[in-house]
């Protein structure tokens, strides 16, 4: 009887500090709410993708600027979240993204950041992320390509 007794007190403190560990796990808010698979879906049907002027035109929506980004004509007055990369995983930055449903694009002055901030802010459950496709500064050739038509022997 005394054997049982101590095996149970032995056993009692590693389930409590089992239960304690998970409980915490589960409270945080530090974890991932949806799979890349998820993700990918709308990525690859194109629904997180807009023009900004078709965004702006929305009556409502809000704007998540990245590192100081330069934001494009608002004639609406859209709301603008100024963010930087390195607070996007801060608790009230998620909590406040989470409260809001409005529809929501991302805008960085690097597209890759944008797609990565898109994924990120997705997997935290964030809904109604889009971002832009279009850059005004990208690179355009100096000349037109031409093709080699004459060859020589």
């Amino acid at each position: 009887m005394k054997k049982v007794n101590s095996e149970r007190k032995l056993w009692l403190p590693i389930i409590m500090i089992l239960i304690i560990i998970l409980a915490i796990k589960q409270l945080s808010g530090n974890s991932f709410r949806q799979g890349a698979e998820n993700n990918s879906v709308s990525a690859l049907k194109g629904t997180n993708i807009t023009l900004m002027e078709e965004f702006i035109n929305l009556e409502e929506g809000s704007i998540i600027r990245i590192d100081d980004a330069e934001v494009f004509a608002n004639p609406n007055n859209l709301p603008i979240i100024s963010l930087l990369t390195s607070e996007l995983f801060s608790r009230s930055s998620i909590k406040s993204l989470r409260r809001s449903s409005v529809p929501r694009i991302i805008i960085a002055n690097d597209p890759g950041i944008e797609a990565s901030v898109w994924t990120l802010l997705s997997q935290k459950g964030i809904k109604d992320l889009m971002i832009n496709p279009e850059r005004e500064d990208e690179s355009v050739l100096k000349y037109e390509f031409r093709p080699d038509t004459i060859m020589s022997n």
